[in-house]
């Protein structure tokens, strides 16, 4: 249409035709009276004489009536139908003007949702260059600052092992309990030849909250490692990684990883939002001897530690002490401790717990 410039007068004379043809009609209806009327004048002027007779012969009006009605009833039917015809041809013109709006706007609207669309991707991805270039400034302002006001005092190795451990870190734990059951049982050796080994078999749960504390998205890694206890070779599985949860939600337990005498399970949960917390829950059990030790680190920092601790009937030989600058407090109650180690802990930093079981059990 915008190639055409006599189309918008073509489209006018075909808007304006049906409008005109409205009055047909009432010109045709005219033009039926005067001719009527000339026929009557004719006929009178032909013979004077019959004109006193035309209005006393009835035959005249009845004849005169019939061709009036006749006239009448063609003049309806053809206006009728002309006036139809108009109006179907003016729907038709609004109608297609109608969809040539619709397809004019939807087009309009297209090149608009694709031009938002096209500056949404560019808005998004100048916001993530934004937050890469914002963190590694404030990353380099933090380091800047944390060198020059400690390395005044300090040696440049504290320093870089303080922000290796805490500046660099990515993600803050939370709420670290863990549930230590002992329970002492005879297990079979493998050999038949050695009689039944008494052994110290331990099920474990662990909780805690990881937090990104980074300004972008990151992945956290869930790792599951136990050792292999030096108790003679016994039938039963040693070490079992029986459950690990994040939010509640199951994980399959086929990557776990048996290499030299040490059971391994990886997992990385990815995309946990700047500020978004994760819960992980982790079970497993372990065999170890009945006179052993269990340590338990941070591989994160945190907000302290909480161990509850079941012991097996009349085990009284134990203790525990705390890597950390800060006394681990210990709470008694009958066959069962609770061990805190309140404030930060830095990665690396924890809880030891021994026993001591062989010396309570009857001499052979």
């Amino acid at each position: 249409m915008g190639d055409d410039p006599n189309s918008d007068d073509r489209e006018r004379t075909e808007l304006v035709n049906p409008w005109m043809t409205l009055w047909l009609p009432k010109q045709l209806l005219a033009l039926c009276v005067i001719a009527l009327l000339l026929l009557i004048g004719s006929a009178v002027l032909e013979d004077r004489a019959k004109l006193t007779a035309f209005w006393d012969d009835p035959k005249f009006w009845s004849e005169m009536l019939r061709d009036v009605a006749v006239t009448l009833g063609i003049a309806v039917a053809v206006i009728i139908s002309i006036e139809k015809a108009a109006r179907q041809q003016l729907e038709s013109l609004l109608l297609r003007d109608l969809h040539s709006f619709r397809d004019a706007a939807n087009a309009k609207m297209t090149e608009a949702i694709v031009e938002i669309t096209a500056v949404r991707d560019v808005a998004v991805k100048e916001l993530e260059l934004f937050r890469e270039i914002a963190e590694k400034a404030l990353a380099n302002v933090a380091a800047d600052v944390f060198n020059e006001v400690l390395f005044r005092r300090f040696p440049k190795s504290i320093g870089d092992e303080i922000h290796e451990l805490v500046l660099k870190a990515d993600f803050f734990r939370h709420d670290y309990l863990v549930t230590f059951e002992m329970k002492m049982k005879q297990a079979t050796p493998r050999d038949p030849k050695v009689p039944p080994v008494n052994v110290m078999e331990i099920s474990t749960t662990m909780r805690y909250e990881i937090e990104n504390i980074a300004l972008q998205p990151k992945d956290y890694e869930i790792v599951v490692q136990l050792e292999d206890a030096p108790v003679y070779p016994i039938v039963e599985t040693p070490m079992q990684i029986e459950q690990v949860t994040v939010d509640g939600a199951l994980l399959s337990l086929d990557a776990i990883d048996l290499a030299q005498e040490r059971l391994i399970f990886k997992h990385l949960v990815k995309d946990i939002q700047p500020g978004q917390r994760k819960k992980i829950s982790t079970k497993f059990r372990m065999i170890k001897s009945l006179d052993d030790y269990e340590i338990w680190t941070s591989l994160t920092p945190g907000d302290g530690m909480r161990i509850i601790v079941y012991f097996p009937p009349n085990l009284t030989h134990w203790g525990a002490f705390e890597i950390h600058r800060k006394k681990v407090t210990i709470e008694r109650g009958g066959q069962s401790a609770v061990l805190r180690l309140e404030g930060p802990i830095l990665p690396e930093q924890g809880l030891v717990l021994w026993w001591r079981y062989s010396e309570v059990l009857p001499s052979a």
